[in-house]
């Protein structure tokens, strides 16, 4: 009776190991590195799929701050990736908000990408319409 236990719970414990191994091997986490402009932004990528086998990307940043109280100021901050082959690509726009019960600023970007990217990056631009990342480049992270 007692090896049956055992067996069932080394079972139940294989299964919840296995299920960990499959939700984590679907996507893939990525840190920011420390910002030379914004030292307290934190934040992470996130690449996976969704349902319809499209590669997206999530962007989570804690305290980044609002983009005209950079020196000098910017308007916007302009969210990038860079690919293997296709070189630099514009995802969209970032934009950071205060929550209602905290003073903390957040900032949350999820995209469809195509492409094998190497790394991201945000900048702050004057114009949302720029073909390249300016100048400024608040978060970075490592090539992987």
């Amino acid at each position: 009776m007692k090896i049956v236990k055992i067996a069932n719970d080394f079972s139940k414990l294989l299964m919840i190991c296995l299920l960990a191994i499959v939700i984590t091997s679907c996507s893939k986490t990525v840190r920011f590195n420390v910002s030379p402009v914004i030292p307290a932004a934190i934040g992470t990528v996130k690449l996976g799929t969704d349902d319809n086998k499209n590669r997206t990307v999530t962007l989570n940043i804690k305290n980044l701050v609002d983009p005209v109280r950079l020196t000098p100021p910017k308007k916007i901050y302009l969210v990038w990736m860079q690919t293997k082959s296709d070189g630099v690509k514009r995802l969209g726009t970032m934009v950071s908000t205060e929550g209602y019960f905290t003073s903390t600023r957040t900032a949350e970007f999820t995209s469809v990408i195509t492409g094998e990217p190497t790394r991201f990056f945000i900048t702050a631009e004057n114009d949302s319409q720029v073909t390249g990342p300016g100048s400024v480049t608040v978060l970075t992270t490592s090539d992987f």
